[in-house]
């Protein structure tokens, strides 16, 4: 026994010793690869902030979810993404008899500033336990700087596949409409809609892909493993290390040819007109409040769409929305879309200061208070279309797949 320790505990020393080795070298060369990768520059064909970290890229919404990361954003606090690249818990896509709520929208709905049971999606969760609904499935695909063109073509893509109850799109007051009429922000490209003989075609797809967009999270991956042998301290121990910062890297080259001919299959099914290349068409504010529109009636006849809208922190400040808030939450009503509009609530919470986050010097995103009021707003609205069945029964699964 004696001789079988010494052997295995030599291996391991050597092991240690050159992790340790590693680590003292990507320390000291740290400055000529980590200013490139972590932080690259906004508007340099790049993704910035946490698309680098987070996402990947796209050819149909332009960037998508990266599978298993788990990252301490800037702001303290820890970012966790499932298999599927979803900001949450997984959730099988089969349907059993528990409702299901998908949310869309962008960094507000995925939760830049707030940590894991802070964003939308778990508060969301919570506060339809505490309204009666316990055991609601909350799957996010909300997705940091999205306009509403590409949550819908996220729902086509992939929401429709997980067949919900309800469909919940967040819309910020901000730059939502801003972007949806852009083929580039936040330093990529996008998709963008456009009219063509009085219909919406779909064009600048494929999106062109800009340098630097992940296929692989290496760093990630390495934490999840460490995380599931060795308990969560360690893992967050390991995620601190320069070896896995460095193996943030980005390896491996994604097929997304193939991803993109199945994707673009989905979005036909309710877009047959997909141009390719942007031709510079007309397009304007009026293409998001159409673009839900067309995602309402696409629904399966018991599914729902709730919009929860978020106003800017200058409307709160002033104390009343703008006419362009309040005109485009109108449309939506006009057009039969369930509105739920938290503004009165976060008005008295901003004026103590606790509605907005402040991840950075400049940040416009709900606090970790502030979704907590959305999200007991939102689940208000949402636990009568989640109630059991008129007979007493479980809540029925949704058959095949919501829309088409």
């Amino acid at each position: 026994m004696r001789r079988v320790a010494v052997a295995l505990v030599f291996p391991a020393w050597v092991a240690l010793a050159t992790l340790l080795g590693v680590e003292v070298l990507l320390f000291a060369t740290r400055p000529l690869w980590d200013d490139v990768r972590a932080r690259p520059p906004a508007g340099r064909g790049m993704p910035s902030q946490e698309r680098y970290w987070c996402y990947r890229y796209d050819p149909v919404t332009g960037y998508t979810g990266l599978p298993d990361v788990r990252w301490l954003a800037p702001w303290g606090k820890t970012v966790t993404q499932n298999a599927r690249g979803e900001r949450g818990p997984d959730v099988p896509l089969a349907r059993g008899t528990a409702p299901r709520v998908v949310l869309l929208g962008d960094s507000q709905a995925w939760g830049f500033g707030v940590g894991d049971e802070e964003t939308l999606g778990a508060r969301l969760a919570e506060s339809l336990d505490a309204a009666g609904r316990a055991g609601v499935e909350v799957v996010n695909l909300g997705t940091s700087g999205f306009g509403i063109d590409q949550s819908v073509l996220a729902w086509l893509v992939r929401g429709r596949e997980y067949a919900p109850d309800v469909v919940v799109f967040t819309f910020f007051a901000k730059n939502d409409l801003e972007e949806t009429a852009s083929v580039r922000t936040h330093g990529v490209a996008k998709p963008v809609f456009v009219r063509r003989e009085g219909s919406l075609c779909l064009a600048n797809v494929p999106v062109p892909r800009a340098e630097g967009w992940p296929d692989v999270d290496l760093g990630s991956q390495a934490v999840r493993a460490i995380t599931s042998c060795c308990g969560r301290t360690s893992g967050a121990l390991a995620g601190r290390t320069n070896l896995v910062r460095f193996l943030h890297t980005r390896a491996g080259l994604h097929d997304w040819r193939a991803e993109y001919e199945a994707g673009i299959e989905r979005v036909r099914s309710l877009f047959p007109c997909v141009l390719g290349e942007d031709d510079g068409s007309p397009r304007g504010g009026d293409v998001g409040r159409e673009l839900l529109a067309t995602l309402a009636r696409s629904l399966e006849p018991r599914a729902r769409l709730v919009v929860l809208a978020i106003p800017t922190p200058e409307e709160l400040g002033a104390g009343r929305p703008s006419d362009a808030y309040e005109g485009f939450l109108g449309g939506l009503r006009d057009d039969g879309i369930a509105v739920v509009d938290p503004f009165e609530a976060l008005r008295a919470a901003h004026a103590g200061g606790r509605a907005i986050g402040h991840a950075t010097p400049e940040d416009d995103h709900l606090s970790a208070e502030g979704t907590a009021i959305a999200a007991r707003l939102l689940a208000e609205r949402l636990a009568p279309m989640l109630a059991p069945s008129a007979s007493g029964g479980p809540f029925p699964a949704t058959p095949g797949v919501a829309g088409g």
